[in-house]
């Protein structure tokens, strides 16, 4: 019944503002983005997630709110523990970044048409030459666009977030950083799934850490293995340390008090 509850709270307080904008903007931009140029689409795209995630209680307040802003295209790489994901390094990036989903995100009502209208792609995991036409297309726009793109190499999100462990990452989800000679940012977050679970309280800790930024003649040499592995490993080390942080948060009942307004603390473009 709790959860039911934070459902309708939430669908209360957001869908009327998602649904404008659906029509507003991300229908037409998902049908013909080259009628908007892309930092219209992706501010419209961030003062809506910002939107969201102030309403699910998000809360930023125990940590210094960062900026995963690059001054260049980049693929930036984290691990995946909640469909929500993408939302938070949107929140932290003022400069426009994407995704390269799976296909079955496309399908997803709104959310489908919200990716596709921030220059989003979608892989097929099964068809080894579709991803390689995503690649290129992705390449493409980073270099006529300036977006960057976030991958997920772990393919799947973890459903037991709290076991600490990252999953193994997809070697060939990292070929658009070979292909486009682009930096690296990896980055391990921690929390966002929180937003419709059970926990009573006011806050949701999220916690978000950018571990490195990998230039590409530094893995240029690399088989894409030896660089997924590397990347997990980085990732797997921080895992622990946020996993304890979460509960610390619970156990102090922090999460009873309301969230500072971390959003205005957010970066914004120069």
């Amino acid at each position: 019944m709790r959860k039911l509850l934070k459902y309708i709270r939430i669908g209360l307080l957001c869908l009327p503002r998602v649904f404008f904008e659906y029509f507003q903007w991300i229908l037409p931009c998902s049908r013909h983005p080259e009628r908007k140029s892309v930092e219209y689409r992706y501010r419209k795209a961030r003062s809506l997630v910002v939107f969201l995630l102030r309403h699910m209680h998000i809360d930023m307040a125990e940590v210094d709110v960062p900026s995963l802003e690059s001054d260049r295209p980049c693929v930036y790489c984290a691990n995946h523990l909640s469909a929500l994901d993408p939302l938070v390094l949107i929140a932290l990036s003022p400069r426009p970044v994407s995704f390269i989903a799976k296909m079955e995100a496309k399908k997803i009502p709104i959310a489908g048409r919200f990716i596709t209208a921030i220059d989003g792609l979608f892989l097929d995991r099964d068809d080894a030459f579709q991803a390689v036409r995503v690649f290129k297309t992705a390449k493409v726009k980073m270099l006529q666009n300036g977006y960057s793109y976030c991958i997920f190499p772990e393919g799947t999100r973890n459903k037991n977030p709290y076991d600490g462990k990252v999953l193994p990452f997809h070697p060939g989800s990292l070929k658009l950083a070979y292909m486009a000679k682009s930096p690296i940012i990896l980055f391990a977050h921690f929390g966002v799934f929180h937003t419709f679970d059970e926990s009573k309280g006011k806050g949701r800790l999220l916690q978000v850490q950018k571990l490195k930024e990998l230039e590409y003649p530094s893995f240029q040499e690399m088989k894409t293995v030896e660089l997924a592995d590397l990347l997990r490993e980085e990732i797997a080390n921080v895992m622990p340390t946020l996993v304890e942080n979460d509960r610390a948060y619970f156990d102090s009942k922090k999460n009873k008090d309301k969230p500072v307004k971390w959003w205005k603390n957010l970066p914004v473009t120069k």
